[in-house]
């Protein structure tokens, strides 16, 4: 396991061991590719979706006109149940 002091360990470990985390990733390329959408952008979706959810902060490199229509692309699809 990894030491809960070092947030950059532990996300390395989930990253590489913990196999929920793992499903979901998997998943999340599955339902991209249905979408013709990333992960990030399914991600992004599934925290939009949810009731209490007001806003979703996603990054982009300033001048990266690329990162902002692939972010934007969360907004062309809608997850289903």
């Amino acid at each position: 396991m990894c030491s809960p002091s070092v947030f950059g360990d532990c996300a390395d470990h989930l990253r590489v061991h913990d196999p929920d985390l793992q499903w979901y990733r998997r998943n999340a390329g599955t339902v991209g590719k249905k979408h013709g959408a990333t992960v990030a952008n399914v991600a992004a979706r599934f925290i939009m979706q949810q009731p209490a959810v007001g806003a979703v902060i996603v990054g982009a490199r300033l001048g990266k006109s690329s990162h902002i229509a692939e972010n934007s692309r969360m907004f062309d699809f809608r997850l289903d149940s």
